[in-house]
């Protein structure tokens, strides 16, 4: 298991340049980030190549999946993507569901169906996995569509390509659901990346309410090799923070 810290909350109003030397510097060999318009991707491949880190996961633009009257939209934004992916070598691209539409859950179920069977041959093709982010309604995306991990790993069944897995971000889905081992184990060949921050308040992870420890010490007793990107807004300073998670978290 590795961990790639996430440059959009960590290192949020911070230089790029400084924050991948920083990265580097802590001996971590991956990051990620969120947008590709908060960011020089010029500078971002010059400096990944000076030092030898590696772009986990970037998000593609943001269309709705729930939406069939948007299939084009989203998949016309998944190809920018994958270019970008190509560009930086990224492995990971995230999307999400959208807003529920109002429509009847099937239908906006089926939509993001069809839209992630739209993509995923050429996901495969290129040899970078599409990853579908569930979110919690309660405290950061009031009117999100996809909120429930059983629902997310049903979404994969159907879609049924080894290219398009669910993200299983920790943080969501403790606000969301709880039971986190209780769904991820029987399920891990189906997540294809984490995120994780603390809860309640998305700062660190050694000072919050999940076991962090435990949890992470339980996916890397299973077969998941991917990632886990740290998406946390920092309540000390980036490089204690990440230093002392290097250290407590030492998988």
């Amino acid at each position: 298991m590795n961990i790639s810290p996430c440059i959009d909350t960590i290192y949020k109003g911070t230089e790029l340049s400084v924050a991948l030397r920083e990265i580097k510097s802590l001996g971590y060999s991956g990051f990620e980030f969120w947008h590709t318009d908060a960011w020089d991707l010029g500078e971002m491949r010059e400096l990944m190549e000076e030092l030898g880190l590696h772009l986990v996961n970037f998000d593609a633009d943001e269309v709705s999946l729930a939406r069939a009257d948007q299939r084009q939209a989203f998949v016309d934004a998944v190809g920018r993507a994958f270019e970008v992916a190509e560009t930086l070598g990224a492995s990971h691209i995230t999307v999400l569901s959208g807003d529920d539409t109002g429509e009847c859950r099937q239908r906006q179920h089926e939509s993001i169906v069809e839209g992630l069977r739209a993509v995923a041959p050429e996901a495969e093709a290129r040899g970078v996995t599409i990853v579908l982010e569930a979110s919690n309604r309660r405290v950061n995306r009031p009117h999100n569509y996809l909120t429930g991990a059983d629902e997310a790993f049903q979404i994969m069944d159907e879609v049924g390509s080894a290219r398009v897995k669910m993200l299983y971000d920790i943080y969501h889905q403790q606000i969301s659901e709880g039971d986190l081992l209780s769904r991820i184990i029987p399920n891990v060949d189906k997540i294809g990346h984490f995120h994780a921050a603390g809860v309640p308040l998305r700062h660190e992870l050694d000072s919050c309410e999940i076991n962090y420890d435990y949890v992470l010490r339980s996916i890397a007793r299973t077969a998941y090799d991917q990632w886990v990107g740290l998406e946390y807004f920092p309540a000390r300073e980036p490089a204690d923070g990440l230093r002392r998670l290097r250290e407590y978290f030492d998988l």
